[in-house]
């Protein structure tokens, strides 16, 4: 017995169908490429290869770096959200504590250097570099404190971009380990004082440059 050859209305309804289908796909495709799926730096969980650090109490995904110093990424990943226009940059360092001569503790890391939350990936948001005290946290001299805001204005500030963490209580990553805290490095500080046509402090230590 032959088939009942469809009505003009049923395959119109059909074809609308497989429309949909394929409109679904194709969007769900899209938010996972918008969103960064599988590239380095998107919001945590992060990728193998990555570590979980924090900034500023805000948290992202990044790894070690500096190992390439003639290259321009300085050995990060080059790859990143589609949706970001900041630039990947080996511009982080371990916070200073005892044994800083220990290479673990002053080791640098990437992330996505960025001037503006509009710069980082959906998600995110761009954590500046402080210039509200002349002496850091750590007891060292912040001389982008001392020429701000005349200067230095906020159109010079640069910082990377990080992710609202999901416990601010307890800093631990998924092993339960205590999670890597870091710092921007000096070397973005010097940078910012070049541009502008300003000298360190002789004085001032570039430990983790």
């Amino acid at each position: 017995i032959s088939p009942t050859p469809l009505t003009p209305l049923e395959h119109c309804a059909m074809s609308l169908r497989r429309l949909a289908v394929s409109l679904r796909v194709t969007l769900i495709s899209t938010i996972l490429c918008s969103l960064g799926a599988g590239a380095h730096y998107s919001k945590p969980p992060c990728l193998p290869d990555e570590t979980l650090a924090t900034v500023g109490g805000r948290v992202l995904c990044t790894s070690s770096c500096g190992d390439d110093p003639g290259s321009e990424l300085e050995g990060c990943p080059a790859d990143k959200p589609e949706d970001s226009f900041a630039k990947p940059q080996c511009m982080l360092a371990t916070v200073p504590s005892e044994g800083t001569s220990d290479p673990d503790k002053r080791k640098r890391y990437c992330g996505l250097l960025c001037k503006g939350d509009s710069y980082c990936p959906r998600g995110s948001k761009c954590t500046l570099v402080d210039v509200s005290k002349k002496t850091d946290q750590y007891g060292e001299k912040n001389p982008l404190a001392s020429n701000y805001p005349y200067l230095v204005t906020d159109d010079d500030l640069r910082g990377v971009c990080t992710y609202k963490p999901k416990k601010k209580s307890k800093a631990k990553s998924s092993t339960g380990t205590s999670q890597l805290e870091l710092k921007i490095s000096k070397s973005v500080t010097l940078e910012i004082l070049r541009e502008r046509g300003i000298q360190p402090p002789p004085d001032w230590s570039r430990t983790d440059l």
